[in-house]
């Protein structure tokens, strides 16, 4: 390897393998000595002015990587690129990137969508897998201002089910930037006020989806997440409870297929059984596809287990 190849791999380093011309040029490796390893293609072009070392991976973090130095200075991932790296379901790092730029420059040649704002102070930054990036707190924000409401309310719900943000993060980014008037103030501050300061956010989608067919057929609420025992000991944390006997467990094939789940979920349902409590589990296929039938059953069992939290029949006729 000659002086050149070790320069433009020390400047890529921690980039994905990337570098721009500015940052060649920090380190005496002016535009000729890039032009030329183009030329040899021991370098190649990724954006505008955005360059890669031979060898350098071509998947989407280092694409998004380089669509966030073409936007330089000052550049982050954001909305539904930060989404997606912070692993919230149903976003996309690139198909197309998003990126913020916190002034008001723009790079015409970016192939990023650019969002431009004068206010992204240190704490609203972060850096993920060394891409620069909005903090999760104000990427949700963000995304309140760009994306439909129920798109963004399950990103919320995912994120604080995870556990990656509190409710006070979320608050404090609202206070901060709603004075400014961005888009996105009034859909997170609608959002927030509906989870309250006692909300437990669904832990997955199937457990949304439930929560809405009970609202759907007139159901009563039940409680959710909701940790439950008998004289002796604790026995286990239970998707749903109705009153104090009735649980409803909701079975995704990703936590309950193996051998080893369906032994534990039987073990748990016999202790449960034991102290008193009746359990009714359902499918993924019976929520989604059996809605229905699913409250049927709910409502007959909260009649004959608990009639104090039990419904009319005629709600179930919607």
């Amino acid at each position: 390897m000659d002086q050149r190849d070790r320069t433009d791999r020390k400047i890529a380093r921690g980039q994905h393998s990337l570098f721009t011309r500015d940052q060649a040029a920090g380190v005496g490796f002016g535009q000729t000595q890039i032009e030329h390893r183009l030329r040899a293609g021991r370098s190649s072009e990724r954006h505008h002015l955005v360059y890669a070392v031979l060898g350098a991976p071509d998947d989407d973090r280092t694409r998004l990587h380089a669509a966030v130095l073409a936007a330089e200075p000052r550049a982050y991932a954001s909305h539904r690129s930060a989404a997606a790296l912070y692993g919230l379901p149903g976003f996309d790092l690139v198909r197309p990137a998003h990126v913020t730029v916190a002034d008001h420059w723009h790079h015409e040649r970016t192939p990023a969508v650019v969002h431009r704002t004068l206010f992204l102070p240190d704490d609203h930054q972060r850096l993920i897998d060394s891409i620069p990036c909005t903090s999760l707190a104000r990427t949700l924000f963000d995304l309140s201002g760009t994306e439909r409401v129920g798109r963004t309310a399950r990103a919320l719900d995912t994120a604080l089910a995870r556990r990656m943000v509190t409710q006070p993060a979320l608050w404090s980014v609202l206070a901060e930037t709603a004075a400014r008037g961005r888009a996105g103030s009034r859909v997170l501050r609608m959002l927030l006020r509906e989870r309250g300061a006692d909300y437990v956010p669904p832990a997955s989608e199937l457990e949304r989806r439930f929560t809405q067919m009970t609202d759907r057929y007139g159901l009563p609420s039940p409680r959710r997440q909701i940790d439950v025992g008998d004289s002796d000991r604790w026995i286990g944390r239970v998707d749903f409870l109705y009153g104090t006997r009735l649980v409803i467990e909701v079975d995704g094939a990703e936590h309950h297929s193996s051998l080893l789940d369906r032994t534990a979920d039987a073990e748990r349902d016999r202790s449960l059984d034991a102290s008193g409590r009746v359990v009714l589990r359902f499918s993924w296929s019976d929520v989604v596809r059996r809605p229905k039938r699913v409250a049927d059953v709910i409502h007959d069992r909260l009649s004959d287990v608990d009639p104090v939290v039990s419904c009319p029949k005629s709600h179930l006729s919607l």
